[in-house]
């Protein structure tokens, strides 16, 4: 059954979620077997049974959630790479630009200490 599923491909996989074959069992197959995720997720939006236009309108905002968060996580980590170069140049600058050691501050020669 293995090797079915991995050369059937989505057509198997649609076929399985329409089958008598219990979803609760057919899915950890597809799982152990190696079908991949998007594969699997397309059969199993198609093979949903009992689609009403509140469910359908439900899956599409979540789905444009997912998207509009994972775009959000993807540029907030491009600009904290960006800043991380900038931040790690101006410490080593200012690490460069300390003196080593203690620094004494002198008093001016006119004040009596």
């Amino acid at each position: 059954m293995a090797h079915v599923v991995r050369q059937g491909g989505f057509w198997i996989v649609l076929v399985m979620r329409y089958s008598a074959i219990p979803s609760h069992l057919a899915t950890p197959i597809f799982a152990t077997v190696g079908v991949p995720f998007g594969v699997f997720l397309a059969a199993a939006i198609l093979s949903n049974e009992g689609n009403t236009t509140a469910k359908i309108v439900s899956k599409v905002v979540l789905g444009v959630a997912i998207i509009i968060t994972l775009s959000t996580l993807w540029w907030v980590n491009r600009k904290m790479k960006q800043a991380k170069e900038d931040y790690i140049y101006a410490r080593r600058k200012a690490r460069q630009g300390k003196p080593k050691g203690p620094v004494y501050i002198s008093a001016p020669s006119n004040v009596t200490v």
